[in-house]
């Protein structure tokens, strides 16, 4: 963030909109005396709100100003055609690529899939980028 000013980068904060809704919802639990609400429930992997908040203000600070008032994903892209289909690509490359990236950086991660070879998962991709970018209005 300091970049921002001395070396007039264009930075997006989003560590800061998550520190704000944190603080909002530790304050509804302590009024309650109740320990709820986490955007993290390991300390550490954000869940599917945590996302959110990343990706709206990401997507707000390039300038998809459309988000502003969406509560969530669905409800974001809710406006776009074929959304539902889009998502799911979305989610199949990154799952494919992911699975492919573990597998080929010899990590041990307990539960995941064995991942294709890095050049058939990166064909794999490149076929389901053809279909996002067809679905695409």
């Amino acid at each position: 963030m300091d970049q921002k000013t001395a070396q007039k980068w264009d930075v997006i904060d989003i560590h800061y909109p998550m520190k704000q809704f944190l603080e909002a919802h530790r304050k509804v639990d302590s009024a309650f005396s109740i320990a709820g609400f986490a955007l993290a429930e390991d300390g550490v992997h954000p869940g599917e709100v945590g996302h959110w908040i990343m990706a709206k203000n990401v997507l707000l600070g390039l300038g998809e100003n459309a988000v502003a008032n969406a509560p969530d994903m669905k409800s974001a892209m809710a406006q776009i055609p074929n959304s539902t289909q889009l998502l799911k690509l979305i989610a199949e490359r990154q799952n494919v690529m992911k699975d492919a990236w573990l597998t080929a950086s010899g990590h041990q991660r307990p539960g995941m899939k064995t991942g294709l070879p890095l050049p058939e998962a990166k064909a794999k991709a490149t076929e389901i980028d053809a279909q996002i970018r067809a679905l695409m209005p």
